[in-house]
């Protein structure tokens, strides 16, 4: 795979831009330079740099049924200010903070001049494999120290001096590093209610036993002490039940291991990730992508790059 293929830049970078929004420059770059924009198009995640005058972007209702609004925009301000306005509430976004905003929803916002801005697109159902409740996280904003530092490290090496294998290894660093981030953040909002303490500890039991094929809504209710009509009242209208829940991290792991291990039989992977049977993960895949793991194996191999879990 070529770095033309994972990298834009330029106009054809800004006609991406243009394709989600509308959007409007002004001002010029307070740095005396010119209006820049990059894409970079992951595994799962697609990252935006922008830098130069100020812009406005605007994402109507006539946006929201496009292939962007299936995913959640999480945003680093290395410099500047940007102001945005989703769902009535307006937020102010500076330098150390982190902001979210779901792609299915309106947003106005507008940045000054000399603002340098990374996002990162995750698809919603991604996220929600991992525990996180997107639902909260539209026009969202808070400091996230370090780990935001550490992130947009990562988003340069990206952008200026990674080789593609490089990259797809610092995606992942991103990936787990945003996933924390919002993690930590959902927990904070609820982190007296009892309730939401025990879905957390179902979540942290899924993360640390998906790969064993015994895990099921029974296992994991036996371990919280509760009963299994208790444990799907915690995720119910919450997104994805228990078992999809189990059956999108299994997913996720295998397509990681199809994309890392082109050496290892489709047998192997299916055991590996907790599906106990080459015909359970073929099932899952013929649902999930409409294809079998082996043709999936060889798309991604070719350039094909549309996550399971997106």
């Amino acid at each position: 795979m070529s770095m033309g293929d994972l990298r834009t830049e330029g106009r054809s970078a800004f006609d991406d831009l243009y394709a989600m929004a509308e959007v409007m420059l002004w001002g010029g770059n307070a740095a005396g330079g010119s209006d820049d924009i990059q894409i970079w198009r992951g595994r799962r995640m697609t990252l935006y740099r922008y830098s130069g005058g100020g812009f406005s972007f605007r994402r109507e209702n006539d946006h929201l049924s496009d292939e962007f609004a299936t995913n959640l925009s999480f945003g680093f301000l290395h410099r500047g200010e940007l102001t945005a306005t989703s769902d009535g509430q307006t937020l102010v976004h500076r330098p150390g903070q982190v902001a979210t905003f779901r792609m299915d929803r309106p947003i106005d916002s507008r940045t000054q001049p000399g603002t340098v801005l990374t996002v990162a697109h995750l698809p919603f159902r991604f996220l929600e494999s991992r525990g996180v409740d997107t639902r909260q996280l539209n026009g969202q904003g808070w400091e996230a120290g370090v780990l935001c530092d550490t992130a947009m490290s990562m988003a340069d090496r990206i952008f200026n001096v990674a080789t593609d294998d490089e990259a797809f290894v610092l995606e992942a660093g991103i990936v787990e590093l945003v996933v924390g981030i919002l993690a930590a953040h959902d927990s904070d909002l609820l982190v007296d209610d009892v309730t939401e303490k025990t879905r957390a500890r179902a979540m942290q039991l899924i993360d640390e036993n998906y790969t064993d094929v015994e895990l099921d809504a029974d296992r994991i209710a036996a371990a919280l002490g509760a009963s299994r009509r208790y444990l799907y009242g915690l995720f119910e209208g919450r997104g994805p039940s228990i078992a999809t829940l189990i059956r999108d991290r299994r997913a996720a792991h295998a397509e990681q291991l199809l994309i890392n291990e082109p050496t290892f039989s489709i047998r192997r992977i299916a055991h590996l990730s907790g599906f106990g049977s080459e015909d359970r993960l073929l099932r899952t895949f013929k649902q999930l992508t409409g294809e079998s793991p082996s043709a999936y194996r060889r798309r991604i191999a070719t350039g094909g790059r549309v996550p399971v879990s997106s």
